[in-house]
C-alpha cells in the first residue's frame, strides 16, 4: 500500500500526520489505485483509436491499389 501511496509523490510522514486512522489512510490508498487505474485506461482507449484509425487508413489505401 505504502508503495502506491509513495509512487505518486506522497510522503508517508505527511500522511500519518494528516490520516490519523488506518481507515483514512485506506480510503486514500483506494482513490490513487482508482486514479491510476482510470489513467491507464485513458491511455488504453488513446492508442486503440490510433490503432483503428491505422487500420482504417490501411484498409483505403489498400482498397485504391487493388
Amino acid at each position: 500500500m505504502w508503495n502506491v501511496i509513495e509512487s505518486v509523490g506522497i510522503n508517508r510522514e505527511v500522511v500519518n500526520k494528516i490520516f490519523t486512522t488506518d481507515e483514512a489512510v485506506s480510503e486514500l490508498y483506494q482513490l490513487i489505485v482508482k486514479r491510476i487505474h482510470h489513467e491507464r485506461e485513458q491511455e488504453m482507449i488513446k492508442r486503440l483509436r490510433a490503432d483503428v484509425d491505422e487500420l482504417k487508413v490501411n484498409s483505403q489505401s489498400n482498397l485504391v491499389h487493388v
